[in-house]
C-alpha cells in the first residue's frame, strides 16, 4: 500500500470520525480539523484556518460569549482554557451558551505538535442530571425528598452558626389521610398529597409573609412535609407562617 493511499485512508478515517478532531503544531497553530469539530466550534469557524493560534481562537470564543461563563469571570476562563490546552493532560468539560457541554482532550505528538478531541457530552449531562434529580426528589410530589432536605437543613445550620441568625423547622402532616387511602382508594390519596404539594408551593411561592425568608419544602414520605425557614429574626415569623399554612390547607 503505498504513501498516498494511507492518507488518503487516514484522512477519512479522521473526517467521519464521531467526534470533533483538531491537529495543532509544536507553536500551538492550527493545522487541521474535521466536521465534526467545526460543528462544535461553529462560533469561530472563521478563525479555523491554518496558522491561528490556539490562544486567539479561545479569546474570540469567550469575546463573542459562546462560553456559559459570567462575564466578570470571562478572562479567568481564558487563561484555565489557554493553560490546559498547553499542558495537554487529562479531559475538560465546558458548557456553551447555548447549551450544550463539551469535553475535550489534548495530547501532544511526538514532534510538539497536539492533537485535540472534542466530544459532545450534552445527552450524558442529562441523563445525569436526571439520575441526580430522581435520586433527590419525591417521585410523586417533586419535592425534595429527605436526602435533600437533610443536606440543606445542614447547609443552613452551619449559615446560621455562621451568621448568628436563626432558623425555623417546621414539621406537618395530614390529619386522616390513611381515611381518604381505605375510602377513596391510594390513587385519590396521591392526588391530594401533589395538591397539598402544590398548595404549599404556591403559598411559599406567593406569600408577603414568607417573601423576606429563604423556604425549602420537602416530602419526607407519606403524609409528612417538612418546611424549613432561615433568615429569621424571631419565634413569631415561624408562627405565623405556620398559622396561614393551615389556613391555606
Amino acid at each position: 500500500m503505498d504513501a498516498l493511499l494511507k492518507l488518503l485512508m487516514l484522512e477519512d478515517a479522521i473526517e467521519n470520525m464521531a467526534d470533533g478532531f483538531a491537529l495543532f503544531d509544536a507553536e500551538d497553530c492550527f493545522v487541521h480539523c474535521n466536521e465534526n469539530y467545526r460543528n462544535i466550534l461553529s462560533g469561530i469557524t472563521d478563525y479555523l484556518v491554518p496558522g491561528t493560534s490556539f490562544e486567539d481562537m479561545t479569546r474570540a470564543f469567550a469575546e463573542r460569549g459562546l462560553i456559559a461563563v459570567e462575564a466578570d469571570h470571562i478572562d479567568d476562563w481564558f487563561r484555565t482554557r489557554v493553560s490546559q490546552h498547553r499542558a495537554a493532560e487529562g479531559f475538560h468539560e465546558h458548557q456553551f451558551s447555548d447549551g450544550r457541554w463539551i469535553r475535550s482532550a489534548e495530547r501532544r505528538t511526538s514532534d510538539g505538535g497536539l492533537v485535540c478531541i472534542r466530544t459532545d457530552i450534552t445527552e450524558l449531562k442529562r441523563a445525569e442530571a436526571q439520575i441526580e434529580h430522581i435520586a433527590l426528589h419525591d417521585g410523586l410530589t417533586d419535592l425534595p425528598n429527605r436526602f435533600l432536605f437533610h443536606d440543606r437543613l445542614q447547609n443552613a445550620v452551619a449559615q446560621v452558626e455562621r451568621m448568628d441568625s436563626a432558623l425555623a423547622l417546621l414539621f406537618l402532616d395530614l390529619d386522616d389521610f390513611k381515611d381518604v387511602n381505605d375510602t377513596l382508594g391510594h390513587a385519590a390519596g396521591d392526588e391530594l398529597l401533589k395538591a397539598v404539594a402544590e398548595r404549599l408551593k404556591s403559598y411559599l411561592r406567593d406569600s408577603d409573609t414568607v417573601g423576606r425568608h429563604n423556604t425549602t419544602l420537602a416530602r419526607l414520605g407519606g403524609d409528612e412535609f417538612t418546611i424549613l425557614l432561615t433568615n429569621l429574626s424571631d419565634p413569631v415569623g415561624a408562627a405565623t407562617v405556620a398559622d396561614r399554612i393551615i389556613e391555606d390547607l
